[in-house]
């Protein structure tokens, strides 16, 4: 069985300010027809490149280690693709101070 595969449809549906250390916002994005991921994270350092983290639960073992495990995981150029949009919506909103690759 063939299939062939299209791009999905990216689309940045919003993007909220954070103020909260390194944390600059948390965003909205829609993947095709279908999929709505919220609470995806743009994160950003002084002076370092931002970048895009997945939603994520936090829980804490009987020894109180914390530890994050992934509500998603995006893989290939998909990945790529809507990291892109949201860190480009997030640089076009003035969220964070430098692209990927490019200094404003």
């Amino acid at each position: 069985m063939a299939t062939t595969t299209t791009a999905a449809a990216i689309e940045v549906i919003a993007v909220s300010a954070i103020s909260a250390g390194n944390l600059k916002a948390l965003v909205s994005v829609r993947i095709g027809p279908a999929l709505v991921l919220h609470k995806v994270r743009v994160v950003q350092q002084p002076a370092q490149r931002p970048w895009v983290s997945m939603p994520t639960e936090k829980w804490e073992d009987r020894d109180g280690k914390v530890h994050y495990v992934p509500l998603v995981a995006l893989t290939g150029s998909l990945k790529t693709r809507v990291e892109a949009a949201i860190l480009d919506e997030a640089l076009r909103q003035g969220v964070i101070t430098t692209g990927h690759g490019r200094t404003t």
